[in-house]
């Protein structure tokens, strides 16, 4: 067999200059090979990383492999982890050795100068992979197997040029040219998921359809398709459904994401829910994020893993860590009042001006507050005010408002003056601002701005 067919998945972007991982079982021999017969040993090097998780077996590998890439010619680098050791609080004991790995993988590729790492996965692999996201509940992503490439940090990423290969291949390559290999005496275990896909399910699919595995992965490939055009689609609705949100928060129009398609709007809804911080999200907190969106309460919220909050803000859904609530103060200036801008809504942007022959402070609103805005000839409850300018319920506690001594409110900053505190175009005045809390200025801030207090 000839090495071009075994990496008949390799491509041609990836270039000559490659890493390959070798932990001295079949698959990670076959792949040295064979990319030695392509490519020549000059244009490569090797990587082990010693585990440590099975005493003299372990050590027994990298020896292994250390004598291999000597007789290959074939530059050779070996780490020596403690993975048990090294484990996170909650992290199992496969997933720090993985992490692991990759870590030093990443380190062996940028000491060398390789912008690619190679793996030995290949086509069994793939189809286990598939198998054991099915049997989790994964989605069109998960059927979708391992990627070809994937970006394992700056500048290095990881490829598979043995994926389409299948074991069978990889084995009689082996036997082709008289290659050793060690084998890991876990892998014969089958109190592994993965192992008892491998040795029991694998085999009896095999014995239903011989090209069981090549079907398989032919669905992944197919599936990956599917998930690389909706993934566009989402990356696309995302960004037109954005709202302006400040502190770190992202915010999507409910209405444009239930005007898409579903798939499509699902992975938006996660796409923004990574883009605030968080975390993959899996599919019982996605279905909830879009029930969110149906919802016809404006203030419902979602708590989402690792502190994260999905919360509706009347059309919109704000993703944020913690409640994600704004806080503001207001800022004074001494100016001259200009020209209000027309609309009676709500923005935080606005300016507010008022008469500059009375004194103000700010508080928060207050059993009774009530608010008869310049010119309208309609007086209000503050309380009722804020829902119909649509201020979030977890903000309407701590919004400021602008008082006289005798306490009455002369502005709701970011909406309007009230009747009798209005500065007219022209007259001296007093600017009012809102600010979010991290751009508040302190007490006698610079430009002549007066953040809260007496002024």
């Amino acid at each position: 067999m000839q090495a071009a067919h075994l990496l008949r998945a390799y491509r041609p972007e990836w270039g000559a200059r490659i890493l390959a991982a070798l932990s001295g079982g079949a698959d990670s021999v076959a792949l040295l090979a064979a990319l030695c017969e392509k490519f020549g040993a000059e244009a490569l090097a090797a990587a082990h990383v010693n585990h440590c998780l099975r005493g003299a077996e372990s050590d027994r590998d990298e020896a292994f492999c250390r004598e291999l890439c000597r007789g290959l010619g074939v530059p050779f680098t070996a780490a020596r982890r403690d993975v048990r050791a090294e484990a996170r609080r909650g992290e199992s004991i496969e997933d720090a050795a993985r992490r692991i790995r990759y870590e030093e993988l990443v380190r062996a590729a940028r000491a060398g100068g390789f912008a690619f790492v190679a793996t030995a996965h290949n086509a069994n692999d793939n189809a286990e992979t598939v198998l054991l996201n099915l049997i989790r509940g994964a989605g069109t992503a998960g059927v979708a197997g391992i990627p070809p490439e994937r970006r394992l940090a700056e500048g290095v990423t990881v490829i598979r040029p043995l994926l389409a290969a299948t074991r069978a291949e990889i084995l009689a390559f082996l036997d082709e040219r008289g290659l050793p290999h060690v084998e890991d005496s876990t892998n014969a275990s089958t109190d592994y998921t993965r192992n008892f896909i491998r040795r029991e399910v694998l085999p009896r699919l095999a014995a239903a359809n011989s090209a069981a595995v090549e079907h398989i992965c032919a669905a992944a490939e197919s599936a990956r398709a599917d998930e690389e055009h909706l993934a566009r689609e989402a990356a696309a609705l995302a960004d037109a459904a954005s709202l302006p949100c400040g502190n770190g928060a992202v915010a999507l129009s409910t209405a444009a994401v239930l005007d898409a398609p579903r798939p499509v709007a699902l992975r938006a809804l996660r796409l923004a829910h990574t883009r605030a911080g968080g975390g993959a999200l899996g599919r019982t907190h996605t279905e909830a994020l879009y029930s969110l969106c149906l919802s016809q309460d404006p203030s419902a919220a979602l708590d989402l893993p690792h502190g994260f909050t999905a919360r509706r803000v009347y059309d919109a859904l704000v993703f944020s860590r913690g409640d994600g609530a704004r806080q503001y103060s207001v800022a004074f200036r001494e100016t001259v009042a200009q020209r209000m801008q027309r609309g009676g809504g709500f923005d935080p942007s606005r300016a507010v001006f008022l008469r500059a022959d009375r004194r103000y402070s700010v508080r928060t609103r207050a059993e009774g507050d009530v608010f008869r805005a310049a010119g309208r000839g309609v007086t209000k409850s503050v309380k009722k005010l804020m829902i119909e300018l649509k201020i979030p319920a977890r903000e309407r506690d701590g919004f400021p408002l602008v008082v006289d001594e005798d306490g009455a409110v002369a502005a709701v900053p970011g909406h309007a003056a009230a009747e009798g505190f209005a500065a007219s175009a022209g007259e001296d005045a007093v600017e009012v601002r809102l600010r979010a809390a991290e751009d508040s200025l302190s007490a006698g801030g610079s430009c002549g701005e007066q953040a809260d207090g007496i002024f």
